[in-house]
């Protein structure tokens, strides 16, 4: 069991929790782990959706490289493949998170509105009224009984159905929300947005800026100089913190060698490897994956 979840994959999850689980459906409030994952402050890649019902409080989150001060009441919608690191939330933070591969999304006899995923990427947090997240808490509070009636036959089809009902009322507050917005606005992040969904993709093959702007048909110079204005963080140093989170997460959540974590890493040898590890946490991956969670 690993000490804590740093990257959220959809096969890690079926692995990690109980029987009790769904899968394809992960409700923070239904395991410990979850929810504490959730509360702390920590960095992730997920390959599914992300939910999160802001209740109380604030909370300062970074998303593709977007500082985001989020306060109650909000709604967070997180597509496949988003960069995402908390930084800080207040005492009385409190939120509810529902996390959903993208395989039961698509078992939905109405098709997923893609548009409603590429309104997210660009605005991730909708602020709601009181009354709405009233009636979304409800839904959830309905889907997170009928998650724990371990007796229904029926009980995975019942918690996919009450999921789409939350996923429909938040779809709409979305399509609210992107009616409010200029398309100038939208167009502004959107070379941001487009770069951070390649980064997912393909950070553990592709390290070079250059691969990355002629993807997006841009010039190097024009992308870094972009990013950097957007992010405050350049397009080296994003793709370099992805494969550390990444790298990190091998080595203490798995029994891989350093050799076969360079392997899967794609460096051309374990002392490349090494060397670019220790470069950027000052540990070597041995060191790194000895050490106590509070010497990080």
């Amino acid at each position: 069991m690993p000490e804590s979840i740093h990257n959220l994959k959809v096969e890690s999850l079926t692995r990690l929790l109980d029987s009790k689980g769904i899968e394809g459906i992960y409700l923070s409030s239904s395991d410990k782990r979850l929810q504490e994952f959730f509360d702390s402050e920590t960095s992730f890649i997920f390959n599914g959706i992300v939910i999160c019902l802001q209740l109380k409080g604030e909370t300062e989150t970074v998303i593709n490289g977007k500082v985001l001060h989020i306060s109650a009441p909000s709604v967070i919608l997180l597509p496949p493949n988003e960069m995402i690191e908390t930084r800080k939330n207040s005492p009385d933070m409190k939120r509810l998170s529902v996390i959903a591969s993208f395989d039961l999304i698509l078992e939905y006899p109405t098709p997923l509105d893609t548009d409603i995923l590429n309104i997210a990427r660009q605005s991730p947090v909708v602020k709601v009224t009181d009354g709405m997240m009233e009636r979304l808490s409800g839904i959830y509070a309905l889907l997170e009984t009928e998650y724990a009636c371990s007796g229904n036959d029926f009980r995975r089809e019942i918690c996919k159905s009450l999921f789409y009902v939350l996923l429909l009322e938040i779809y709409d507050e979305y399509k609210k929300s992107a009616g409010r917005r200029t398309v100038s606005g939208m167009k502004q992040e959107k070379l941001s947005d487009d770069f951070f969904l390649l980064l997912a993709q393909w950070y553990k093959k592709e390290r070079k800026v250059g691969f990355y702007a002629y993807k997006l048909h841009r010039t190097p110079k024009y992308l870094s100089t972009a990013i950097k204005k957007i992010t405050g963080r350049s397009v080296t140093e994003w793709i370099n913190e992805a494969v550390i989170a990444e790298t990190k997460v091998l080595l203490k959540t798995t029994d891989m060698t350093v050799a076969e974590i360079s392997e899967e890493m794609v460096f051309p040898n374990p002392s490349a490897f090494v060397q670019f590890f220790k470069a950027h946490t000052g540990l070597t991956p041995h060191k790194y994956r000895t050490s106590a969670p509070s010497s990080q």
